[in-house]
């Protein structure tokens, strides 16, 4: 029972990705308020299942897959969320798209890779971007939802997530083009 634990914690962070994309036709504000309470529910959880599946020694490759891929689905709906509602600003959203297209781009490597794909494991870089960009989202959102006013922050809240993600992408790149051509070069 204890080992299954992790992996629920990972699949309600799968359901909760689905939450934002429930409030594309809501009012701005409403949306950001439920995309907050993802947030919150996301980063508790993210941290919970990794911290119990560490402590209780219960890791698997299922959990660190299915771990990975609740991380990109909620951040991608909440990204798609404040796109729609244009909560971004003109650089936000250039930022925000960028951020996107890493995200294909790593998983379509990772899918190209195959048996090999553990070669792009999560990296602390990468770990880095993903709390930088909750942390960014949040504050996104919570200028929207409470009227802050931050203007210019609000904007670039994710620009320090996408100097990460840009490094990580860089590195997973190199990684992982050279195991391709290396694995060409073998058949």
């Amino acid at each position: 029972m204890k080992s299954s634990i992790p992996n629920l914690l990972t699949s309600l962070r799968l359901a909760v990705s689905l939450v934002p994309l429930a409030f594309l036709a809501a009012a701005p504000s409403t949306a950001a308020n439920a995309a907050l309470a993802v947030l919150v529910v996301a980063m508790v959880t993210d941290f919970l299942d990794g911290y119990l599946a560490r402590t209780w020694n219960v890791t698997s490759r299922l959990g660190q897959v299915l771990d990975s891929i609740a991380d990109k689905l909620v951040l991608t709906s909440l990204l798609i969320l404040a796109l729609f509602h244009g909560m971004l600003g003109v650089m936000g959203t250039a930022i925000a798209l960028l951020l996107l297209l890493r995200e294909v781009w790593i998983g379509g490597l990772r899918e190209g890779l195959g048996q090999q794909s553990s070669l792009l494991a999560a990296s602390k870089t990468a770990k880095w971007k993903t709390a930088l960009q909750f942390t960014g989202l949040a504050v996104v959102f919570a200028d929207v939802a409470f009227r802050f006013g931050l203007g210019a922050v609000s904007e670039f809240a994710l620009a320090p997530a996408l100097v990460l993600s840009l490094v990580s992408a860089w590195h997973y790149s190199r990684q992982g083009l050279l195991a391709l051509a290396q694995k060409e070069g073998m058949q």
